[in-house]
């Protein structure tokens, strides 16, 4: 068993998932009282976290954790944490935000990695100093980007959980096979099915209404209760802001399915609202009420809803919505009211998107829902910045359909188009747009400005310039390189294409120039858009969408 110290960072649930890829067992944890009560205990891992050392508010560890004679790795916060601790000096360094290349020195933490590595920065701190410690890799930037103290305590600055790092399991494979001598096992998906359909007949006493959006989170999760042949009353609610592409729900034969029209309701409601986490919660209120008013006609008493883990850990890091490590809100967790009349049931709770893909192959759902490109909740109505009229939500569902059809031949794991006003001011790197995006830097939620560019360069040198600005100026959380249109006027169109595998970090796709420029020809022809730009921007500083 391995012990990971959740200190509310953004990736702690990545850690665990990593983890259980490799056939390890884990176990999150929030102190000292709760490590020592696990039997077995292989080793311990320290998370990232949205904290300074310094700060009085951070959230620490016992010193003890030194005295259990297990081996520990701190990733990100805990690789300083674990440096503090021992009475070193950590303190401002030089930020370093995304890909960085990383200089392992040789250490059975780094066996099988080459000379120099890509890893995934997030931070601004930095270790200077580590009693008794030996360096054992570098980067430009960050003289102990990782570190070992005696045979077994180690301290990564980067955080190899995520995909992006591209030898990040290399490194979980040696920590938990070679130095903390751990065994593998296999994760069965047939297995984990029956677990999930067997708790849900353990769980749900009674009718049950399950909220479909048509993506593959929800219908996988209407499979799973068909499965477990529960009572259960599949309701879609179709508030509007859909994508033409999602009217397939109104068809299917999968489902026996309700379909409420609800659009003018929630456009009236979200119209002039202009905060997105106000916007969200709004969606996210009005979903119950008519989930509810559904629910007494039948005497429901559950809410089966398609909630992962991505959702849960930017909304609430296992805490509140006014906790540190949190991000943005999902309209499904906190956006949900105090009161609610039904016992939320999430079946997927646990899971990153790839693992939903891969149960909702063995469960024999077809494959346009297997693939189906993920979309929020509230749908285009967190697309739209500033006021959402009528005519804007019409054009940008029209660019929607046209960016699908486009990138469709591809394999990204994303691809939208978002609309925000095209104001702003000529700065000396570019245009800053006016509109606020949320972004993630040092583990912590920012608001953020987007910075649209000219630069025609290769893809991984935008890749290195947009980590290179965003981490220069705190103020920036995106880069948007620009296709054709002029700043300062109309609407702004930015196209979003992603690579990523659990949705916690993501890398913009290299989209042919050709397919950028067919989609902005065809865009620029709705007269309210006057400019067309495509994202560089990782995630993070960015995060996926724009709010």
């Amino acid at each position: 068993m391995i012990a990971i110290i959740d200190f509310h960072g953004q990736y702690v649930h990545v850690i665990r998932n990593r983890l259980a890829e490799l056939g390890v067992e884990a176990i999150n944890v929030k102190n000292f009282e709760e490590l020592e009560k696990i039997p077995n205990l292989k080793g311990i891992i320290l998370s990232g976290g949205p904290y300074s050392v310094y700060e009085e508010k951070a959230k620490k560890i016992d010193k003890r954790i030194f005295d259990l004679k297990v081996p520990i790795l701190g990733i990100c916060y805990g690789h300083q944490l674990i440096a503090y601790l021992l009475g070193g000096e950590v303190k401002k360094g030089t930020p370093e935000f995304g890909f960085t290349l990383f200089y392992p020195k040789e250490d059975v933490l780094f066996e099988g990695l080459g000379r120099e590595e890509i890893v995934w920065m997030s931070h601004r701190d930095a270790v200077f100093s580590i009693p008794g410690g030996e360096i054992i890799g570098s980067t430009e930037k960050c003289k102990i980007a990782a570190f070992r103290v005696g045979e077994n305590i180690y301290g990564v600055q980067f955080h190899p959980e995520v995909s992006h790092t591209i030898n990040g399991d290399i490194i979980f494979k040696n920590f938990a096979f070679k130095i903390c001598g751990e065994k593998p096992k296999k994760w069965d998906v047939r297995q984990y099915i029956d677990q999930i359909t067997e708790e849900l007949r353990r769980t749900v006493k009674g009718p049950a209404i399950l909220a479909l959006s048509g993506g593959v989170d929800s219908t996988t999760c209407a499979a799973l209760a068909q499965k477990a042949g529960i009572d259960v009353h599949i309701v879609y609610i179709d508030h509007g802001f859909m994508r033409y592409e999602d009217g397939w729900v109104k068809d299917t034969d999968l489902f026996d399915v309700t379909y409420i029209d609800a659009s003018k309701t929630f456009f009236e409601a979200v119209k002039d609202v202009l905060d997105p986490d106000e916007r969200r919660r709004i969606i996210g209120k009005l979903f119950i009420e008519f989930f509810e008013k559904e629910a007494r006609k039948i005497g429901a008493k559950y809410l089966i809803q398609g909630t992962i883990a991505p959702d849960v850990i930017e909304s609430t890091r296992g805490d509140d919505v006014s906790g540190p490590g949190f991000i943005k809100l999902h309209h499904n967790v906190g956006g949900l009211p105090e009161k609610l009349g039904m016992k939320v049931v999430e079946p997927l709770r646990p899971l990153f998107k790839y693992q939903v893909r891969i149960l909702a192959k063995e469960l024999g759902l077809p494959d346009f829902i297997v693939n189906r490109q993920p979309f929020p909740g509230p749908g285009l109505a967190i697309r739209i910045l500033g006021k959402i009229t009528q005519r804007r939500l019409k054009t940008l569902k029209e660019i929607t359909d046209v960016v699908s059809k486009i990138l469709g031949k591809y394999n990204y794991s994303q691809y939208f188009a978002s609309l925000i006003p095209n104001r702003g001011n000529f700065v000396k790197k570019g245009f800053l747009f006016d509109v606020l995006t949320i972004g993630v830097k040092g583990d912590s939620r920012v608001f953020g400005k987007i910075l649209g560019i000219d630069v025609d360069d290769t893809y991984f040198n935008l890749l290195k310039l947009q980590s290179h600005l965003t981490s220069l100026y705190p103020e920036i959380t995106r880069v948007v390189t620009r296709i054709t249109g002029d700043y300062g006027k109309g609407d702004a169109v930015i196209i979003r294409a992603v690579l990523t595998k659990d949705f916690m970090t993501a890398t913009p796709a290299n989209v042919p120039r050709k397919d950028l420029e067919k989609i902005a020809e065809i865009t620029m022809q709705q007269k309210i858009v006057k400019y067309v730009g495509y994202e560089i921007t990782t995630k993070p500083p960015g995060t996926i969408e724009l709010i």
